[in-house]
């Protein structure tokens, strides 16, 4: 899936690139052509052929830094957004990553849960034998006490007959 995801943002990257150098190339031309026009007409008019030239030069210089420093800017502008595009794929695969990590541990609780609620009806179930199972221990002492107690009054009864 990463690997689809880079191929794309790769592809984008082309077309934009490619783009780009259509667009530098098209305001290359029309520069070419402005300043083609500007000496033609500085040629035509009369007056001092050198400070038209010079005009003609100054702007021309100008409209190529202007130009140079807009493609610039795209360039710029483009290669943040490469960037950005890259960290954001970074930032979703670290997620990817964080929610599959989550997931095990919550898999893993589940289970140590489960394991704990088995633990807790065995103990219930072992707590009710042992009650019933005191409770039979009682009766069975108190059944033992009563014939005990029983027995050693018939003794007694037997010893005062033997002594009188």
């Amino acid at each position: 899936m990463e690997i689809r995801e880079s191929l794309q943002v790769t592809v984008v990257d082309k077309r934009q690139r490619n783009q780009m150098r259509r667009i530098k190339e098209k305001y290359r031309q029309v520069i070419k052509t402005l300043l083609e026009e500007i000496d033609a007409d500085s040629k035509e008019q009369d007056g001092s052929e050198e400070e038209e030239e010079q005009r003609g030069k100054s702007v021309n210089i100008e409209m190529r830094q202007s130009m140079d420093l807009k493609f610039i800017d795209y360039e710029s502008i483009q290669q943040e957004k490469v960037a950005e595009l890259q960290k954001m794929q970074e930032d979703i695969s670290q997620l990817k990553d964080l929610m599959q990590t989550v997931s095990e541990m919550v898999e893993e609780q589940g289970e140590a849960l489960e394991d704990v609620e088995e633990q807790v009806e065995t103990t219930h179930v072992n707590t009710k034998k042992t009650n019933s199972e005191l409770l039979g221990a009682q009766k069975y002492n108190n059944a033992y006490r009563k014939k005990l107690a029983i027995l050693v009054g018939l003794l007694l009864v037997l010893f005062i007959i033997i002594l009188c």
